[in-house]
């Protein structure tokens, strides 16, 4: 007879879906700004940081960008762990790829994977 398999209830229909997220415009652009919004904040201030201190070299500018590091590495967590489970998930995927972020952020990413 074999092993029965549980089926879903409701079988995945990607153009049902798609009609479903435009039929409601407004909820989609409310998420995308809820998204948008503290990854953008997060994302200018290391614009700023970057401006601001890449003027200098010096090894307290060093020191200064070290700690604006860290200070980001905890806003991009803190951003990301409000965001809602699928944009959680990327955070974690995020944190096993060193060739992609700095130390500061890869700790602090992890922290995803160990509170959520």
């Amino acid at each position: 007879r074999g092993v029965k398999i549980a089926e879903p209830l409701v079988k995945y229909d990607p153009v049902a879906a798609e009609k479903l997220l435009f039929r409601q415009p407004t909820k989609w652009f409310v998420r995308n700004v809820q998204i948008a919004g503290p990854l953008g904040w997060w994302a200018a201030g290391v614009v700023q940081d970057y401006l601001t201190l890449s003027s200098s070299s010096s090894s307290s500018s060093a020191r200064r960008a070290q700690q604006q590091r860290e200070r980001r590495a905890v806003q991009l967590r803190d951003a990301i762990s409000g965001l809602g489970p699928a944009i959680i998930k990327a955070g974690q995927a995020l944190a096993s790829r060193p060739d992609l972020l700095p130390s500061e952020y890869l700790d602090e990413l992890q922290k995803l994977q160990d509170d959520v």
